[in-house]
């Protein structure tokens, strides 16, 4: 098991802030890869050479899935000494972050997409055109079982369930693009709702806590031109720009209030690339 450490300054609300304490995480050499039996039935239906509808709905029996963990009175003091950090005055227990197998639960829900130029409605927009996506999934799993993270700390997990961490119920994507004589452009949204980012140890109540993604959304755009002819033909150039909007990603106690917060900012990426003929 492979440990990073780090020394964090802890803004919890309702928690008074300590300098220095310590932040861990660590693969798992016993995950299992998620099991599932697995049954879906679609539908397609094509207008011309882009345009399309589709339309999907899925049912996953799961046997074995896997979530993010968290121990948030972890002993780190093995795991310092072994790395020579010291221990912080705040002392050797912190919060430590793994993956662990959860066994059993049920997902099942639909999938909606669509494609559709302009040029169908009127020639003069031929190149530009519009795509969306949507889905909504329900699911039920069974609590996965902590003990692993610290054997003094036993919590009681029977008959316990809870949406499977990392997936939103709903997720829908709009894209605005133009695709004509080498040029491409788009502009596209994307869209979550909230979803179970993890499960926690600390036993409010006697049971796993979990720890929720606030939903959000996020706006990206890609700006490019492939050379048809000539010596630079195959030669692309293109722009990307992601998290347009500066999403906020927040971090929420099952009560709705706040445990974390992550501020993004625009980014941009300038890419050549060259396909051989």
């Amino acid at each position: 098991m492979r440990y990073t450490l780090a020394e964090n300054l802890d803004t919890n609300a309702g928690n008074i802030a300590t300098f220095g304490k310590l932040v861990g995480s660590a693969g798992n050499p016993e995950l299992k890869p998620f099991k599932a039996l697995a049954f879906d039935i679609s539908y397609e239906k094509y207008f011309g050479t882009k345009a399309y509808f589709s339309a999907a709905a899925f049912y996953k029996k799961l046997d074995t899935y896997i979530t993010p963990a968290t121990n948030t009175a972890y002993d780190f003091r093995a795991a310092a000494g072994q790395v020579g950090l010291p221990i912080p005055p705040a002392g050797s227990v912190g919060t430590f972050t793994t993956t662990v197998n959860g066994n059993g639960g049920d997902l099942q829900g639909i999938e909606l997409a669509v494609s559709a130029p302009f040029s169908l409605v009127l020639p003069a927009l031929d190149g530009f055109g519009v795509s969306g996506s949507y889905s909504s999934t329900d699911s039920s799993v069974n609590l996965p079982n902590l003990t692993g993270l610290n054997p003094n700390q036993q919590v009681p997990t029977s008959g316990q369930t809870i949406p499977l961490p990392g997936l939103s119920k709903d997720n829908s994507k709009l894209t605005l693009y133009y695709e004509k004589n080498g040029f491409s452009a788009f502009i596209a949204t994307n869209r979550r709702s909230t979803y179970v980012g993890s499960v926690a140890n600390d036993s409010i109540g006697g049971y796993p806590t979990l720890r929720f993604i606030e939903g959000s959304s996020w706006v990206s755009a890609h700006f490019g031109y492939e050379f048809q002819q000539g010596p630079a033909k195959g030669l692309s150039i293109r722009v990307e720009v992601n998290n347009l909007n500066k999403p906020v990603y927040r971090q929420l106690n099952v009560d709705g209030t706040e445990q974390s917060k992550t501020e993004t900012g625009a980014s941009i990426a300038f890419k050549v690339s060259y396909k051989l003929q």
